[in-house]
């Protein structure tokens, strides 16, 4: 656990970055598990103590959850997002926010870039910034 007079800063588009590098290398050399154009279906995976273990935690760690214990980082606090750009102003003027908040949305760039390798599309075809 850390000190609560500490918040943790997210530099959303390098932790929007890494969620999606993530899922897309968890399957990069698994398309040809899937017929061209079948419907991708992860819930096996969501079911795997790798997606419970170490997918999920390392997420939450990313966005900002605190740790309990155990490296599950399971404990929701206040964040501070930082946009693309915004740590070159002295002072940086962040957003604030909640890990949970921001948890979501790397899991959703998480996914999309899963479905991007399993989709045999180019990496980064779906991602944003």
């Amino acid at each position: 656990m850390t000190d609560e007079t500490t918040i943790p800063v997210i530099r959303l588009w390098e932790a929007r970055e890494l969620a999606y590098d993530a899922g897309y290398n968890e399957f990069d050399g698994h398309a040809d598990e899937y017929a061209e154009g079948e419907e991708i279906d992860l819930s096996p995976f969501h079911d795997s103590a790798r997606y419970a273990n170490d997918v999920l935690p390392s997420l939450r760690a990313l966005s900002g959850h605190d740790d309990g214990g155990h490296g599950t980082y399971t404990m929701n606090r206040g964040v501070a997002v930082l946009e693309a750009h915004q740590d070159e102003d002295l002072p940086a003027e962040a957003e604030r926010s909640e890990a949970g908040y921001l948890f979501e949305e790397l899991l959703d760039v998480w996914h999309s870039g899963a479905y991007d390798a399993l989709d045999r599309r180019e990496r980064g075809a779906s991602f944003d910034g």
